[in-house]
């Protein structure tokens, strides 16, 4: 998504043709010097301004490229050209030994120059964006290959771009503030396998934010937890309380189940009249050059379970998106949008000095599912091994129950799978457990019955 600004120091034509419409094009080699990048929100790697490479074009005659001439090249030229001057690195492991069957390492996923942060286990791989807002960037089904988040690249007011995955926001779902393209740093780790990132605002002085973002090792989850500290301002420092700040802290999903971003993509939603579903649509007749609004039509409260659900129609791929359904005042579907977007807004919060608020938001991905209005049950698939693969259960609801189960059934054989209770913070608690099926099933389902409820979802093999 890089978009590099050059300026042309030599130009060299390599050929002539003329098209199928009759318009004559050359074809020129360019030596080009980094200007820097084409807008301010996008990141260099140390050492690429001023450093020369070179890049064929197209030109439409009679308008060819002149020494001097600026040039924006596409994402496609700018990858070359920093791959030419900053040779791919090999990926760097982050701990020295990962708890088994995770991995946190760091590489350069797009190409920019710059590091990602990885976390993998055998149904996920998850990276991370620290230069970009520390977001959640892509979050890929193993088994299927398939990243389940998305950006457009599409450009938008005042410097923002679509960068896609998890954005966050602390001025709820009005213009990005400057959260979303944030450099982060990483510090160490308290608790594997996690990775905690820390910025300090400068627009909102004063205020702090820190991410943990850890996955589980034998699950499908990723789980994040933001923190925002308000430290006052210098002026206020000798004071006892000094002023409050204000927060709207409201992470935006943008995704593409499946793979796909299209009309393909539905949301369920739990609300208090019953499960919404909803289907992402973009309006044939608006142009891409359009642009468009951000649609307020689709807007609900009181989201009891504290789930919405992600799927593909065709595909049966499910996200499952849980959160803390007493800060979350209410979600917002872009049906409306260029893309497939989720919006959390959650409550405002007035920070006095020293003060905390924390955010949690948990994602877990499914391969098969069955919910009502109070209950999620997810079953997923793992990468296979030497012993068989791995099958994953998840069970979010609304109801008290302290223990849970779910019967497994394997080509007809039937085991109890008793579901591990785990609280999240700032999300709540998480019915959760794994078990290794063979490899070569023909069908797998989980069940869950307790009380008037009942659940079930199955999955074929391959």
């Amino acid at each position: 998504m890089q978009r590099l600004l050059v300026k042309v120091l030599e130009v060299e034509r390599k050929g002539e043709y003329w098209d199928k419409q009759g318009l004559q094009y050359s074809q020129v080699e360019c030596l080009v010097k980094v200007k820097g990048a084409a807008r301010k929100i996008f990141r260099l790697p140390k050492g690429i301004k001023g450093k020369r490479a070179r890049i064929l074009r197209q030109c439409l005659l009679p308008w060819e490229i002149k020494p001097g001439d600026s040039l924006v090249l596409d994402p496609q030229e700018s990858k070359e050209v920093i791959r030419a001057l900053i040779p791919p690195s090999p990926s760097q492991r982050v701990e020295e030994s990962p708890p088994e069957h995770a991995l946190l390492y760091s590489q350069d996923v797009n190409l920019d120059g710059l590091k990602e942060d990885i976390l993998e286990n055998p149904f996920l791989k998850a990276v991370i964006g620290p230069h970009y807002g520390a977001r959640l960037w892509e979050l890929w089904t193993k088994r299927k290959g398939q990243n389940q988040l998305c950006g457009t690249g599409n450009y938008g007011r005042e410097g923002w771009v679509e960068l896609g995955g998890v954005e966050e926001s602390t001025s709820g779902m009005e213009k990005p503030d400057e959260l979303w393209n944030a450099d982060f740093k990483r510090e160490g780790s308290k608790r594997q396998p996690t990775f905690n990132y820390r910025f300090s605002f400068e627009k909102e002085e004063g205020l702090e934010a820190k991410k943990g973002i850890s996955i589980e090792p034998d699950l499908p989850i990723v789980y994040q937890v933001s923190q925002f500290k308000y430290k006052g301002k210098e002026k206020d420092k000798k004071k006892k309380k000094g002023e409050k700040i204000s927060i709207e802290y409201c992470p935006k999903i943008f995704f593409a189940m499946g793979g796909e971003a299209n009309f393909h993509n539905l949301f369920f939603v739990p609300t208090k009249e019953g499960l919404v579903r909803a289907r992402y649509h973009k309006p044939a007749w608006k142009g891409r050059w359009e642009d468009e609004g951000w649609g307020w039509k689709e807007k609900w409260s009181s989201i009891a379970p504290g789930f919405v659900l992600l799927t593909n129609e065709r595909k049966g791929d499910g996200l499952a998106i849980l959160f803390h359904p007493r800060k979350v005042s209410f979600v917002w579907l872009g049906i409306d949008s260029r893309s497939p977007r989720l919006f959390l807004s959650h409550s405002p919060q007035k920070l006095r000095k020293e003060a905390k608020a924390s955010y949690g938001v948990l994602f877990a991905l499914a391969d098969a599912y069955d919910l009502n209005q109070e209950s999620l049950l997810l079953l997923s698939l793992g990468e296979p091994s030497s012993v068989g693969l791995p099958l994953a259960v998840i069970l979010r609801t609304s109801k008290k129950y302290k223990r849970c189960s779910v019967t497994i059934s394997t080509d007809g054989r039937r085991e109890k799978l008793d579901l591990n209770p785990r609280i999240y913070p700032e999300v709540g608690k998480v019915f959760q457990n794994s078990l290794t099926i063979p490899r070569g099933f023909s069908l797998v389902g989980a069940s869950f019955n307790q009380g008037e409820e009942f659940l079930a979802c199955e999955l074929k093999g391959d």
